[in-house]
């Protein structure tokens, strides 16, 4: 909830983590971040992990598009910066029918890929919430890891 998230940027000493969060301004699902809370977590050095369940992404009954997960990719890097956006996917939180239109679980996540790039997000940024943004989130917190 909001109380303890406001607590955690207040108290946090190092970069920390809303890891399944999309932003409310797209969708207003209490899970999802404000544009408040996402400019929070950037400024601290953390990261919010975009949500791929439906509900997260739309307010509409259906599934949501994969245009959809990338405005809110493009909202989360607009309030928190490039640099504040990973993959929260939550792919074993939820059935697949709950997955963007077309996503039917990790073996097509080139289609996010696609969807970022149709939607003007950069290979840098694109890169950077695939893997780089957690990682340096990680290093800061328990030392340097490798990617083999």
């Amino acid at each position: 909830g909001e109380p303890l998230f406001w607590e955690v940027a207040e108290r946090a000493q190092r970069p920390f983590l809303a890891t399944h969060s999309n932003a409310r301004a797209l969708c207003a699902h209490p899970r999802n971040l404000t544009d408040e809370m996402l400019r929070a977590v950037g400024e601290k050095g953390g990261v919010v992990g975009l949500n791929f369940y439906s509900a997260f992404l739309t307010e509409k009954k259906e599934r949501a598009g994969l245009e959809m997960l990338a405005e809110h990719a493009k909202r989360m890097i607009r309030m928190a910066g490039e640099d504040a956006v990973a993959l929260g996917t939550d792919f074993d939180g939820f059935e697949r029918k709950d997955l963007p239109e077309k996503l039917e679980g990790a073996e097509r996540i080139e289609l996010v890929w696609d969807a970022f790039q149709k939607a003007g997000i950069t290979s840098r940024q694109t890169e950077k919430i695939a893997y780089g943004n957690l990682f340096r989130v990680i290093e800061a917190g328990c030392g340097k890891t490798s990617v083999s």
